[in-house]
């Protein structure tokens, strides 16, 4: 496990909080929440015309700007 903030692999828990392990960084000091699993976030982008019916085009892909970039 790494620190969210300065990847260290200094950790150190922390307690329990809503039923999880609470950790802290040795090194930067922050605190953090254990994680299970990777958030795997997906959208849906869109690109519409506000003058005409219907969606131009769409991408399901992840949040990032460069996958809604072809639709501009």
């Amino acid at each position: 496990m790494e620190c969210p903030e300065c990847y260290s692999s200094q950790i150190t828990k922390n307690g329990h909080r809503r039923g999880r392990q609470c950790n802290k960084c040795k090194e930067s000091g922050r605190q953090f929440l254990e994680i299970d699993r990777p958030c795997n976030k997906v959208c849906l982008w869109t690109a519409v015309d506000h003058q005409r019916v219907g969606i131009l085009a769409w991408v399901i892909a992840d949040p990032s700007a460069e996958t809604f970039a072809p639709l501009c």
